[in-house]
Parts: structure tokens; sequence; C-alpha cells
């Protein structure tokens, strides 16, 4: 039995209707296909879960490995989700592009904060289960040595000139002659320099953008599951009113006109959901049509944004179908 989308004839049921989508179309009411003889079916699904990564702090940063799932479903892994934490509670997604190594390196972390971070394996078909968190890992700046110099001069040495002998002879009486000696001694006193201790200043980093990327819609629905209400109400507590938000939706393949409004729907609906959750908040919605989006890496306003069709942050070629993609910068 098949569901789906039904265009091009693709259920197999001899018919080109969608089914899945309405009432009374599924279970029972799901006529079986017959698939004929001497074929063999091929079952896809997602990979399986990924070992927990283990971290090495750096300046800023940690970098992690990881093992690949035991099973890819049947379709090779094209990417791993990379996400960290900072209080177990709120995840958020480390944008890193799309790579399939099973190594990253997540910046931008603030030093002398505890972090936990997960991955989770991802194929043509969907997301596999998200793995077990790591141990904390603290990134720390590298240690700062101030060296401080003291310069000794050496004492001058003690000079004594020669002595100057004055002789006066008086005569008392013959044989007899009376000598005065006079004895000088100069003492220069020693000198010491002291050079004073280098003092290192060291600059915060800025703030940096932060991103989620929501879990796939079902086909032709808008409205956001138990799931991704639950994703986009857990990144509503990491923001502020001086935040500038773009959801944009990913059409996918198909027809455009539909996949389209669909996609702006399913943005609309998350950007309503969060200035509901942070009221004040400056949101802007977008559409990626290919499926895939290059967002620039700052422009002005949000509406610029727009206009030109790029978001205030940088996001490398990630796959958009059926998803949305949420990018929070700071005003």
């Amino acid at each position: 039995k098949c569901f789906g989308l039904g265009s091009s004839g693709r259920l197999g049921s001899g018919s080109t209707s969608t089914l899945g989508d309405g009432a009374n179309e599924m279970g029972d009411n799901l006529t079986s296909v017959h698939l004929g003889t001497d074929h063999r079916v091929m079952s896809l699904t997602e990979p399986g879960r990924a070992g927990a990564p283990t971290g090495t702090a750096g300046d800023g940063s940690v970098s992690l490995t990881w093992a690949a799932p035991a099973s890819d479903g049947g379709s090779a892994i094209t990417d791993y989700v990379v996400e960290y934490s900072a209080d177990d509670t709120t995840w958020s997604t480390f944008v890193d592009g799309t790579s399939a190594l099973t190594s990253a390196t997540v910046t931008g972390l603030a030093n002398a904060a505890a972090y936990r971070f997960r991955v989770t394996a991802r194929n043509d078909v969907a997301d596999g289960v998200v793995s077990t968190a790591s141990a904390t890992v603290t990134p720390a700046a590298p240690t700062t040595t101030t060296t401080t110099t003291t310069t000794t001069v050496a004492p001058t040495p003690t000079t004594t000139p020669p002595i100057a002998t004055v002789a006066t002879t008086t005569t008392v009486a013959p044989t007899t002659t009376t000598t005065t000696t006079v004895a000088t001694t100069t003492t220069v006193a020693p000198t010491t320099t002291t050079v004073a201790p280098t003092t290192t200043t060291t600059l915060a980093p800025p703030p940096a953008a932060r991103s989620l990327v929501l879990r796939p819609f079902a086909p032709l629905a808008t409205r956001l599951s138990a799931i991704q209400r639950r994703q986009v109400v857990r990144f509503a507590t990491t923001l502020t009113v001086d935040d500038n938000i773009t959801c944009v939706g990913g059409a996918g393949s198909g027809p455009v006109r539909l996949l389209r409004d669909l996609a702006r729907s399913r943005a609309n609906a998350v950007c309503a959901l969060l200035a509901r959750r942070v009221p004040g908040v400056r949101t802007a919605v977008g559409v990626a049509v290919s499926g895939k989006v290059q967002v620039a890496e700052r422009v002005s306003t949000p509406a610029e944004a727009v206009s030109q069709q790029v978001l205030p942050a940088l996001v490398v070629n990630r796959d958009l179908s059926r998803r949305v993609l949420v990018v929070a910068q700071p005003g």
C-alpha cells in the first residue's frame, strides 16, 4: 500500500490523486498496489543513531569527533547536524554547511562556560535519531604569561685617587725632619633600573548569530507539529527584542507555485509563533524555491535582506526541502 503525493502516477494506484492528506484515506481505506513479479523492492529509511561525540576544548571553540551510525538506512549519509547546549535544555544548531565527515569544530562559544554536544545523521530520506549528549567541555582562552624584567646596573668601582704627599720640612735641630700625608677617597653610589611589567588586554568576542532548522513538514501541511512547536519554543528562549529574525521556507522540487505558497505559509507560521513568544522582536519571511539557500554574511536592515533575497548571517547550501530555516542576529 502506498500513500503520499500522487502526481505522475507515482503511487501505483492507477490515478494521480494524492492520498493521506484527507479523512478516511489511510489504513483499510488504502487499496493494495500490485507490484508484479520478478521485481525487487528496496526499503529506504533514515540512518541509525550516531555515536556520542567527544570534544577537545579550544579558545572559544570545541573540536568534536564521533562514530558513524551502524546503518545508513540504505541511502548514503549526506550530512551531520551538530547541536550544542549550555543548560541541557536549550539546544542550538551549529551552522557549518553540509558535510558527511565525522568531525567538526564548533566556534563562537563563550570561554569558561561548560557545553554538551550531540549529532544527528541525515540522508536523502530523513534525519536519524539524535545521539547521546557528550560529556561537558569548557572552552578556555590560552594562558597568558607576563614576564617582568629587572635590569640592575653594577655599581661603579670605588676610585681612589693617588695619594698626594705634601712634605713640610722644619729644622728644629740638626737631623730632625717632620712629614705630613693627606689621603682623599671618592665613592660612587650604584644605580638600579626597573622595567614595568607588560599589561595584556583581552577583547570580548562579538555576539554570534543563532539558527534553527525545523524538522520537515508533512507533504502539503502548513501547521506546526508538536515536535516542531517545541523546537521553536526552545529557540525563542535564546532571543531578545533587539534580535532580527528571518524565517526562510524551503519549497523543494515539484510544482513551483504550489510549493512556493506552502513554503511561505510555513515560514509565516514559524515567525508568527516567535513574535508571540518574544513580543517586539523584528521578523522577516523568505522563500528558497530551489531547496537550497546561500545566505550573505551581513546586510544593513531586515528590509534590505528581503529585497535582496539574502539573510543577515552565513549559512551555506542548507537543504531546506519542506523545512524552515530560522536565523537570529543581534540588532
